[in-house]
Formats: structure tokens, C-alpha cells, sequence
């Protein structure tokens, strides 16, 4: 009883004591976890081996498990890219394994590899990607074979509903290229590396210069809008080179980009923070959608409706009267989506027929006012497979990085 009592305390006692830290990768405020790192906190510390990069892992925060392991963060968990997988952020598996962590490791016998992971979720672009980069088939195949021999049912659904899964991706060895050990390996995949990621320059930081990112991939109720997710990314990474502060860069990335979430950082937020010093940047990669009624173009927020775009939709006109109005010297917008309705990034209510003729972009109402964007009112914006980016991004990322 006693040591039965005392095992007691020490769960309750573990359980109680997150960190600081640990409680900021939960809740995926980098900007807190940055400042509890520089302060001296220890990114090892947990128990178990949850440790915060545990836990970023398994949130597949890529930004976070970045930030870890610069700040000498350790993996104590061999399954660590299995958890990202489980994510389904690639760009999460990707910060473990430029680490060099191992992409074929289960926590143990009968345990599944991140490769098995994705093929009973059937998500193919991370099985794609990660048996481009070495994932074992065989290794996975036997992971699932384990689970479609069990007598617990539910198992053996998930086994048989992997293998099936697995026996598809295998079954195109052409577009794969496998180099066990390596990464990256591949040029080829949506996801893979784009020689504008990374920016080729640094600016001094400039503390009145913010920013809002936006980028919505997955929509709950429409198609996805391809490479958005990675155009953001790239975008903010460019923007922290170009001297914004991330302190002052607000990225709304998919589920976090909702029109209560644009309303706020572009009515409340900036005007509440930007001074007569300061350079503003507004982006948007995601869909846009016209009504055609009326001829207005909206940003389509990932809760967004575009067969109630007046309460759903952010209005382009809108987006530069509030942008125009605030106190900054200059203000840069990039919009990475198109308005006509016909395709690309661009949707339309069902049952209607788009009326490019009549769409309204919206006007920059004063030379404060810098604007590019993916296409005209009537065209369609297109994206780089080869990159993995929009066309109008990797564009302009381009430029920045010294080709303009």
C-alpha cells in the first residue's frame, strides 16, 4: 500500500510540474518559447523524455522544433519522426531529419514506423515524401502485417486499410527515389526543398517594421490550395531577412487563418502597433473568390463560404481601406491567389458561373500603397510543382533573394 501510495504522488507529482517551456511548445507560442530559451531554460528538461521537443514533434510544429534544437535541444525519444508524421506536417519530419534523426525507428517491437503512420491515415503526400527520403517498405509492410495478425479487430482494419494503402504508392517506383541514410534525396515531390526557401541575405533587424502571413492550404469545406502552407513559410523566413522582427510578424497558417483571425490583426492589431516609422507587409497565398453580383473580390478565410462571401469573405477593398489608413510610410501588399472563378486559386459558389469581366480587385487609394499580386481580375494564378510553390511566390521570392 505504501509504495503503492507512493508511486501514486510521483505520477500526480510529475504530471503537475510541466515547465514553462514545456507549456509554451504546447501551445505553440514560439515567441514565449524563444524568450524562456534565451533566458536560460532548459530544453531537455522532462520527464520521461517528453521533453519539449516531444512535444513540438508530435504538434508538428516545424518552427518550434527548429528553435529546439538551435537552442541545443536533444532527442530522447527514438520516435520522434513517427509523432510528426502522425502530425501530417512534412515540413515538421523534414526539421528532424536535416537533425539526422533515424526516419525508420519505432519505440519498439510491434510498434510503428512513421511510414506505417501514414499509410493506415492514407495521407500520400507524407508517404511520398517520406519514401523519397528513405522510409523502409519492407520495414512498414511488416509493421502492418503485425497489426492484420492480431485478433483485436480494430488492428486488423487498420493493417489490411495500410497495406492496400502501401501497395499504391509502391506501386510507381519511377517517381520515387529512394537513398536510405540521405536527406534530402528528392526534387521531384511536392513538398521537396525550392531554391528559394531560404533567404540568400540578411538585413539589420528594424524593431517598427511588422507584418501579417497568410496561408491557407487546407480548407475544411473546399479544395485545397496547393503549396499555400510552404508559400507562407517561405515568406515569413524572407521577411525576418529583410528585417522584420518575428516578434511582429502574426502568421495565420490554415486553421488559424479565420476571418475573425484576419479581422483582428488587420483592424486591431496593426493599428494598435504601427507607427509614422514603420513598413508594413500584408500576404496572402490561399483562394480568393469573386461575387458576381456585385463584382467584388474577397479573400477566401479557411472558414470561409463563397456562397455567403459577404459574411464569410474578407473584401479586397476592404483589405486596402484598412491598410491604407494606417499610419505606416509604406505598406507592401502580395497576394499570391486569383479572383476570376475559373480554377487555380479560385472558387466560386456551386451552381454559379464566373463573371471575370466584372471583378473589383480593390484600389490602392494612396502612393503609400505597393501592390503585386498573382493575376489580373480575368486570369488564373498557377502554381510550381517542381518547387513546390505558387508561381507568383516563388517568383517573388526569387527576386528578393537577388535575381530582380
Amino acid at each position: 500500500m505504501i509504495r503503492q501510495g507512493l508511486f501514486l504522488a510521483l505520477i500526480l507529482a510529475v504530471s503537475g510540474c510541466a515547465t514553462p517551456l514545456v507549456k509554451a511548445v504546447k501551445t505553440g507560442d514560439t515567441a514565449s518559447a524563444r524568450t524562456l530559451l534565451n533566458s536560460g531554460a532548459d530544453p531537455n528538461k522532462g520527464a520521461w523524455g517528453e521533453t519539449p521537443l516531444y512535444f513540438a514533434a508530435r504538434a508538428g510544429n516545424a518552427e518550434m522544433i527548429r528553435l529546439l534544437f538551435e537552442k541545443g535541444s536533444k532527442p530522447q525519444r527514438p520516435f520522434l519522426v513517427g509523432l510528426a508524421a502522425q502530425s501530417g506536417n512534412i515540413e515538421a519530419v523534414k526539421a528532424l531529419l536535416e537533425q539526422g534523426l533515424d526516419i525508420n525507428k519505432t519505440l519498439g517491437q510491434g510498434d510503428q514506423s512513421a511510414l506505417t503512420v501514414s499509410a493506415i491515415s492514407g495521407n500520400s503526400r507524407m508517404g511520398r515524401f517520406l519514401l523519397s527520403n528513405g522510409a523502409d517498405p519492407d520495414q512498414a509492410l511488416a509493421e502492418l502485417d503485425y497489426l492484420t495478425s492480431s485478433n483485436i479487430v480494430g488492428w486488423q482494419k487498420q493493417g489490411q486499410r495500410g497495406k492496400d494503402t502501401l501497395k499504391r504508392w509502391t506501386q510507381k517506383p519511377e517517381k520515387l527515389s529512394r537513398t536510405p541514410g540521405r536527406f534530402p534525396t528528392h526534387k521531384s515531390e511536392p513538398t521537396f526543398d525550392s531554391d528559394v526557401d531560404t533567404p540568400l541575405y540578411k538585413l539589420k533587424e528594424q524593431a517598427d517594421n511588422f507584418a501579417v502571413v497568410i496561408g491557407i492550404e487546407d480548407y475544411a469545406e473546399l479544395p485545397r490550395a496547393e503549396f499555400a502552407e510552404k508559400d507562407a513559410r517561405a515568406v515569413k523566413r524572407h521577411l525576418m531577412a529583410l528585417g522584420y522582427p518575428e516578434r511582429n510578424i502574426v502568421s495565420l497558417i490554415n486553421s488559424k487563418a479565420t476571418k475573425s483571425g484576419l479581422q483582428k490583426n488587420l483592424e486591431v492589431w496593426l493599428p494598435n502597433n504601427v507607427s509614422e516609422n514603420s513598413s508594413v507587409f500584408f500576404y496572402y497565398s490561399g483562394h480568393g473568390a469573386p461575387d458576381t453580383n456585385s463584382g467584388d473580390a474577397y479573400l477566401l478565410p479557411v472558414d470561409g463560404d463563397p456562397a455567403y462571401l459577404e459574411v464569410t469573405g474578407y473584401p479586397m477593398k476592404r483589405l486596402y481601406a484598412k491598410l491604407n489608413a494606417l499610419k505606416a510610410k509604406r505598406v507592401f501588399v502580395a497576394v499570391d491567389s486569383c479572383f476570376s472563378g475559373a480554377g487555380g486559386r479560385s472558387v466560386l459558389a456551386k451552381g454559379t458561373r464566373p463573371l471575370v469581366t466584372k471583378v473589383n480587385l480593390g484600389k490602392r487609394t494612396s502612393d503609400k500603397v505597393i501592390s503585386w499580386s498573382a493575376s489580373e481580375a480575368a486570369q488564373i494564378s498557377g502554381t510550381l510543382n517542381e518547387q513546390g510553390h505558387g508561381l507568383f511566390t516563388y517568383y517573388l521570392l526569387k527576386g528578393l533573394n537577388g535575381d530582380a
